[in-house]
């Protein structure tokens, strides 16, 4: 018998690529992992080439839903992004979606072989930087430029980290002016004995704007607990003063 991929005329069984389907020997092809179906035995998933590797891993990352991976797992660590536990179960999770796929009947009784070598392998390894570099993704969303910037950084994404911190930048400067133009717009009411009633725009409660306010009082909707927007603030004081 021959491999029909590299020749080998000494093996005993065929093996085939779980993406592209090419048939192949152990010594051409790659066991990315086995997963053990109670009642129907191990089964083994094999790749021919590095470009199914990467398309595998693309497939992995695809079936991870976007709540799978959330913001409050990053305490300020770029290296640690999500907790290893949490890696795993994601991976499971999107291993248990593709064996499903092909066929539904494997998902039932499922259970990987061998969890410390896959933890340790390069698929492994390479999922884990893929759902990293998703939860810089979400912190970016999050406004979170700093935090995100760190992971993209970790990663060698150079350019992206300084575009990040460039819009940091421009956020802080732009929250040093709208706090500027705040205080002087305390101010005009405190010099002008002026009363205003600003509404909050979550729970519609009335905040009174007067001599005696403060920009800490402003915060926060006494009311509802809701954070007030500065630059809402502003908007509206530049309005009662016109």
């Amino acid at each position: 018998m021959v491999c029909p991929n590299c020749g080998n005329e000494n093996f005993l069984e065929a093996k085939f690529c779980i993406v592209c389907g090419r048939e192949g020997c152990e010594g051409c092809m790659e066991q990315i992992f086995n997963f053990l179906v109670v009642g129907r035995g191990v089964f083994d998933w094999w790749i021919c080439s590095e470009e199914c590797f990467n398309s595998f891993i693309g497939k992995l990352v695809a079936a991870v839903p976007p709540q799978a991976i959330n913001l409050n797992d990053y305490h300020g660590d770029p290296r640690f992004p999500l907790p290893e536990s949490k890696v795993y179960q994601i991976f499971y999770d999107a291993v248990v979606h593709l064996v499903r796929n092909v066929d539904e009947s494997l998902a039932f009784g499922f259970r990987i072989v061998n969890r410390e070598k896959l933890l340790n392998s390069e698929l492994m390894k390479r999922f884990r930087i893929q759902l990293h570099i998703r939860q810089a993704e979400n912190l970016e969303r999050a406004g979170r430029y700093e935090d995100a910037s760190r992971i993209y950084e970790l990663y060698g994404m150079y350019e992206k980290a300084g575009q990040l911190r460039q819009m940091q930048k421009q956020v802080v400067v732009k929250q040093t002016v709208v706090s500027v133009d705040l205080n002087n717009l305390l101010q005009q009411i405190r010099d002008g004995g002026i009363v205003a009633l600003y509404r909050c725009p979550r729970c519609g409660g009335n905040l009174k704007i007067d001599k005696e306010t403060t920009i800490e009082s402003l915060k926060v909707c006494p009311y509802c607990g809701s954070n007030i927007k500065a630059m809402d603030l502003t908007e509206f004081l530049r309005t009662a003063l016109s």
